[in-house]
């Protein structure tokens, strides 16, 4: 763990609103944790090439049968 998760943080402040500080977040797709790991991030991504490649052995796994 980095000292982002380890100190307490310092109230911010946005139009008189005091902004919540959390765990993780996303921005622009990718998750953002308080430690700079990106685990979770390559794990969901991960997780999406795996779904994309059995999509399209599914979809060309009889493709052989078809065009002999």
């Amino acid at each position: 763990m980095t000292h982002l998760c380890t100190v307490q943080p310092p109230c911010i402040y946005l139009d008189e609103h005091n902004l919540t500080w959390v765990e993780e977040f996303k921005y622009l797709g990718h998750k953002i944790t308080c430690n700079l790991g990106d685990g979770v991030d390559m794990r969901r991504v991960k997780r999406s090439m795996y779904y994309s490649v059995n999509m399209i052995c599914a979809k060309l796994g009889f493709a052989n049968t078809c065009f002999s």
